[in-house]
């Protein structure tokens, strides 16, 4: 084995360890923020610095004995779930992308290969009963997820249920009802049950006082990152060079929760504070750019090298891209319904599609960067339709062919290859926005 492969393969062994270690309870509740904290590179004092601090805070409480933890995917509403206070969320729908930021994914895929999961599945759905054929998952209480977008996330669920023997909630969604009265009726029908089966499983009843809170919340926090994202499009600069995050703020799990919330108004403070002081944000680059879909979690240096010289940046995030708009706190449970309907796993691809081209409208795109995620059914028939679609508005399309997941599944150098030529044909290009 060589020295990288070893360094690699130690580095994924301790990332395993840990998480058995917290799962068995062997780390001490008193110091178990500060150990996730140092193997995972979060900071769980610094609430408003990054929304990884709460990701800590959450694994630290999902370890603990007395924990009603929660498996539930992006799809679920969070801001009902945030209003109960007794729910604790372990993300195993993001364990793959927990531990490819470490750079220690291939232990999961390895255990994935072993316990027969094919490799003609997503990643993400691999490391999930990975993880759990490691016994590195908090063990979950209660199962919820919607039907639609992944399916196979919705079958893994459905096994895990089985395997631990926990209660497990579908909330049926249909697909391309928008605003239709009786779909919003159906769906929020369902949330009121769930609203009920949570209360009888963990014997907390939901005030409206705290459900009127965790919308506000969310409201907040919605608010200001749609803000902040819209002074980072048009002033790119705001972000250091090669510093372009993916946020993926749009699924996040943790809208309702007052420490999110101050993280978004911390972000647009700074943002607010960095053009009132540096004139120098407010220049513009010479290319614009879109990223399309995940970005890879690991370790990578492609948009570091995208940016490199500061002619061509990177403004917007599909994935980060917000259409919440609020909710009535006289009847919540219609409008999450609506926002379920409306979101992006629930509407026809051609109404995706006429978004995406009001976002390059809005945030004047001259070029789009997709990865496309092998394997991936909710996204692979989209690929080329979106080449199409953005080609014949004249925006050329760069397509990486590798795994968010999985940092073995593409060659940096034909990479780096594929970006000069492509970056090159953008600046040679006229300009499309005056």
């Amino acid at each position: 084995m060589s020295l990288i492969k070893l360094q690699h393969h130690e580095r994924s062994q301790q990332i395993a360890r840990l998480f058995t270690e917290l799962r068995r309870h062997k780390i001490p509740k008193k110091t178990l923020a500060n150990k996730i904290a140092a193997d995972l590179s979060l900071n769980p004092t610094a609430a408003t610095s990054s929304p990884l601090s709460l990701i800590a805070s959450e694994l630290r409480r999902a370890y603990t004995p007395d924990a009603f933890v929660v498996w539930r995917n992006i799809t679920v509403p969070p801001e009902l779930l945030n209003a109960f206070s007794s729910l604790v969320f372990f993300p195993v729908e993001a364990i793959g992308s927990l531990f490819a930021a470490q750079g220690a994914e291939q232990c999961l895929l390895i255990a994935a290969d072993k316990i027969g999961i094919p490799r003609s599945v997503c990643n993400f759905v691999r490391t999930i009963p990975a993880s759990q054929y490691l016994n590195i998952c908090a063990s979950p209480d209660f199962i919820i997820n919607t039907a639609k977008g992944c399916e196979g996330i919705s079958n893994v669920y459905s096994f895990a249920a089985h395997h631990y023997q926990a209660p497990h909630y579908l909330i049926n969604v249909p697909y391309n009802a928008g605003d239709n009265i009786n779909a919003i009726k159906y769906v929020a029908s369902q949330l009121y049950e769930l609203t009920h089966l949570i209360e009888k499983q963990t014997g907390e009843t939901l005030s409206s006082a705290n459900l009127h809170n965790s919308l506000a919340y969310a409201h907040n926090a919605y608010t200001a990152f749609k803000a902040a994202l819209h002074l980072r499009s048009r002033y790119p600069l705001l972000d250091p060079p090669s510093v372009f995050q993916s946020l993926t703020i749009g699924v996040s799990p943790y809208y309702g929760k007052p420490e999110f919330t101050a993280f978004a108004q911390h972000m647009l403070q700074s943002y607010q504070e960095r053009l009132q002081n540096d004139d120098q944000v407010k220049q513009q680059p010479q290319r614009r750019l879109m990223w399309m879909f995940l970005m890879p979690y690991y370790p990578n240096d492609i948009v570091e090298y995208i940016e490199r010289d500061g002619l061509i940046r990177f403004v917007w995030e599909d994935i980060s891209e917000l259409n919440f708009k609020g909710c009535d706190l006289y009847d919540p449970y219609d409008d999450l319904a609506k926002h379920l309907l409306n979101s992006r796993e629930s509407i026809l691809p051609q109404q995706r599609f006429k978004l995406l081209l009001e976002q390059a409208e809005e945030h004047r795109i001259d070029g789009v960067v997709m990865l496309a995620m092998p394997h991936c059914g909710v996204y692979a028939m989209q690929y080329p339709l979106l080449q199409q679609l953005f080609l014949r508005e004249q925006i050329p399309v760069l397509t990486l062919d590798a795994c968010c997941i999985d940092s073995h599944s593409f060659n940096p150098s034909q990479v780096r290859t594929r970006i000069d030529a492509f970056s090159e044909m953008l600046l040679n290009k006229p300009l499309r926005w005056q």
